[in-house]
């Protein structure tokens, strides 16, 4: 028989208390702007849709270009958490941070570089988005402007950051990462 001691009935608490400090998602009006990028990712195309309101990013929407699937699935969850997260008013940039880089087996390239996963495309479609509306969103996104003329040839693997094409080295500037070959 198995004796663990005593129990302290006192410390048990329960959680029915409401918290009225948490955040409540903005309503959605019925007519709103925004604009829709396809991104290639391993899995196909993702056609991730990015609305705003007069208050900033409102909400996200994804459809992969063949119907169905797992990751279809996964893209719609992802980007309905997204819109509840904005709605609420948490800043696009720690979403941005949050899914940038997350790696899947079956990455895929675009002009830009490489898309390591439907949540990757995802973020990136949002650094898009917010640097086009001039919001900067840190290096990274700057890093993936197209008009430096560098040729971006896909991510660091000791920070993650852009790789480019340079004297016929991969060179990070994040961290100085370089690899010749």
């Amino acid at each position: 028989m198995l004796n663990i001691g005593k129990v302290n009935h006192a410390e048990e608490k329960t959680f029915a208390v409401i918290d009225e400090s948490l955040l409540t998602p903005r309503a959605r009006p019925s007519v709103i702007a925004g604009s829709t990028r396809k991104m290639t990712t391993g899995c196909g195309n993702l056609y991730v849709t990015i609305n705003e309101d007069e208050h900033g990013l409102f909400e996200v929407f994804t459809q992969m270009g063949k119907a169905g699937g797992c990751s279809s699935s996964q893209a719609e969850a992802i980007s309905r958490l997204i819109s509840l997260s904005l709605r609420a008013g948490l800043d696009p940039k720690a979403i941005v941070k949050q899914l940038h880089g997350v790696r899947c087996p079956n990455p895929g390239w675009e002009k830009g570089g490489m898309i390591l996963s439907c949540s990757d495309a995802i973020a990136k479609a949002m650094e898009r988005y917010l640097l086009e509306k001039k919001t900067p969103v840190g290096k990274k996104a700057v890093k993936m402007s197209s008009g430096s003329g560098d040729k971006i040839t896909g991510f660091c693997p000791d920070c993650g950051g852009s790789l480019e094409h340079e004297s016929g080295c991969a060179v990070c500037r994040e961290c100085g990462f370089s690899k010749c070959g």
